[in-house]
């Protein structure tokens, strides 16, 4: 929406859709900004970009059906395998934080990851624990958790669903913030570089824990990788889940078909078997999830079918898509088919 002095919004109108977080960036740094909106003069409840930012006004009778709102994923719940490792992901996360006063929070929107954040909350209840802050790409399983006192405060970037784009318009500690707030490598203030936690998935992992959300196993695109390797990178904990198979094949491989994520980034896998430590800063808390009736399985044991599998065969074809790393160096390439 957009009030009388151009300022607009994603919290209301007709099509809400929640922080205009990249749009924040794009609207600061481009030569002429247009805004399209459905619905000209209103009143908003909170602003996304200033109107003297704004160049042109056009409006169209629709942007779209907001009800539509979601990930590909954010709709799917896991299945018993996957539940699985949201349990045992959100004792790691219980395990690590359950004093930390400077606890703060992100998951991706994969099945697995909303599944953790599911489970994570009554664990967090029961332990007591507060968190300052969860950070994302925000979804409805965080929303309830702010609701529920067990986050100060939601930073969002974007709304990952319908119930998150509400609660940006609603809820007044539920606030927007740019994909520079976010993520900028070149900022140390980036809620990123201050994430305590952050619980991600993946196509395929290999031996040195180096993560594929780019493509599948014959390197078809996925999609873009988002946030992925930024808060790999700037938090304290990072967690990746995973099961070890899917239809198309194995999940834990011998080398990927397309690396987003670097292994120096990984501290931890959790798949069905257990959590796995990729990093030795992580593995004083084996004792608290041996307790907790968490297996620990080493990477040896976790990789090892992984040697029977066959290398990946890299094209030499054209190169049509160039994946970077979050301070421009090229970390992958993918070619054609």
């Amino acid at each position: 929406a957009v009030d009388g002095a151009g300022n607009i919004t994603g919290a209301s109108g007709r099509s809400a859709c929640g922080p205009l977080g990249y749009a924040m960036v794009d609207a600061a740094h481009a030569h002429h900004v247009l805004a399209v909106t459905d619905e000209p003069e209103q009143t908003l409840p909170r602003l996304c970009i200033p109107g003297a930012r704004i160049d042109q006004i056009t409006r169209v009778d629709s942007l779209g059906d907001p009800t539509l709102i979601s990930s590909g994923t954010t709709a799917k719940p896991p299945d018993a395998t996957g539940q699985r490792i949201a349990d045992m992901t959100a004792q790691v996360v219980v395990a690590a934080f359950r004093n930390d006063p400077d606890f703060s929070f992100q998951t991706g929107a994969g099945a697995i990851s909303l599944a953790a954040a599911r489970t994570l909350s009554p664990l967090m209840q029961d332990a007591g624990m507060h968190g300052q802050f969860a950070c994302g790409g925000i979804t409805a399983p965080l929303v309830d958790m702010h609701r529920a006192g067990l986050f100060s405060e939601l930073r969002d970037v974007q709304a990952f669903d319908v119930a998150s784009v509400r609660s940006y318009a609603r809820d007044a500690r539920h606030l927007g913030i740019s994909a520079s707030d976010y993520a900028s490598p070149a900022r140390s203030d980036a809620v990123s570089n201050r994430l305590a936690c952050v619980v991600l998935g993946a196509a395929e992992v290999d031996s040195d824990f180096n993560v594929n959300v780019t493509t599948t196993s014959d390197g078809r695109i996925i999609g873009g990788s988002g946030g992925h390797s930024d808060v790999a990178q700037g938090a304290r904990l990072t967690l990746i889940t995973t099961s070890t198979t899917t239809r198309g094949g194995p999940k834990l491989v011998r080398s990927l078909r397309h690396r987003t994520t670097p292994g120096q980034s990984v501290d931890v896998v959790v798949t069905e078997k257990g959590v796995t430590f990729a990093s030795s800063q992580w593995r004083h808390l084996e004792n608290a999830l041996d307790k907790a009736g968490v297996p620990v399985v080493g990477s040896d044991a976790l990789f090892a079918k992984t040697a029977t599998l066959p290398p990946v065969h890299w094209s030499e074809n054209k190169i049509v898509a160039v994946s970077e790393h979050r301070d421009g160096r090229v970390i992958d390439v993918i070619r054609a088919g």
